[in-house]
């Protein structure tokens, strides 16, 4: 979790919860999360020379950001948001 806290801008919270993980080789870690909106995800995890990188396999619902302190799908194409429901079916975006 530390590596990943590293990726991102200080104060900023994960997208994810982690279910399970395991290196895969010497620079690679692969894990399985679940996203802030419950839909699952592979997240994967790369060193290099400078030190870590990542990047998200299977992202089930799009592409996510971190805006106005918070996490939220978004439209590839026009960055904009996009509307989703949260479990009890209430507004997860907006």
């Amino acid at each position: 979790m530390e590596t990943m806290h590293a990726c991102l801008p200080a104060g900023t919270p994960l997208s994810f919860t982690l279910i399970n993980a395991a290196f895969k080789g010497k620079n690679r870690i692969v894990a399985d999360v679940v996203m802030f909106d419950d839909a699952p995800a592979t997240l994967v995890l790369s060193r290099w020379a400078h030190g870590w990188s990542h990047t998200f396999e299977n992202l089930i619902g799009g592409d996510v950001s971190f805006e106005d302190g918070r996490w939220m799908r978004i439209d590839r194409a026009t960055l904009l948001p996009i509307a989703t429901t949260d479990a009890n079916g209430g507004p997860q975006n907006g």
